[in-house]
C-alpha cells in the first residue's frame, strides 16, 4: 500500500515547505535554511511558524511554501510526515508588545527623574542669584 495514501486521498490535504529554526551558529555562519516537504491538512501561510516531528523530535518550523494540492507522488519511497500543530504568536507578540511599552516609558521616567535629581543637586549647591540665574538658562530663557 502507498505510505502517503492518506495524504493524497484527502481532499482537505495540502504539501508545504518548511524550514526548521536556525541555531546561533547556522545564523551567524549565514546558512540558507534547507526546506522540507510536509503535508497538512491546516490553513497556513508563508511565514507561520508549525510544529512538526523531525529525526524522532520536534522541531519549531517556518512554513516557506503553500502548495495548491498534494505534491507527492504515487509510491514514492518517503513517508511524509504531517505538519502537527500551527503556532499561534498572537499573544506572545501582543505580549512583548505591552512589555516594551513598559520598558519604554519606565525607561523616559527613570531618565526624567535623573536629571531632575540631578538638576535639584547642582541648584542647591549655589547661592540664591546663581541659582535663579542658572534656572532661566535652564529652561531655555
Amino acid at each position: 500500500m502507498d505510505k502517503n495514501i492518506a495524504a493524497l486521498l484527502r481532499e482537505d490535504a495540502v504539501t508545504v515547505e518548511v524550514a526548521y529554526q536556525q541555531s546561533e551558529a547556522e545564523r551567524k555562519q549565514g546558512a540558507l535554511p534547507q526546506t522540507f516537504k510536509y503535508v497538512t491538512n491546516l490553513k497556513l501561510a508563508t511565514g507561520d511558524k508549525v510544529l512538526v516531528e523531525a529525526s524522532h523530535r520536534l522541531r519549531l518550523a517556518e512554513v516557506h511554501d503553500v502548495h495548491a494540492g498534494v505534491e507527492i507522488r504515487p509510491n514514492e519511497e518517503i513517508q511524509y510526515k504531517w505538519v502537527l500543530q500551527k503556532i499561534d504568536l498572537t499573544e506572545a507578540i501582543a505580549n512583548a508588545g505591552r512589555n516594551k511599552q513598559i520598558e519604554d516609558t519606565v525607561a523616559d521616567a527613570y531618565r526624567n527623574n535623573l536629571r531632575r535629581s540631578f538638576a535639584q543637586q547642582i541648584l542647591s549647591g549655589v547661592d540664591d542669584a546663581q541659582r535663579e540665574s542658572l534656572t532661566l538658562l535652564l529652561k531655555g530663557a
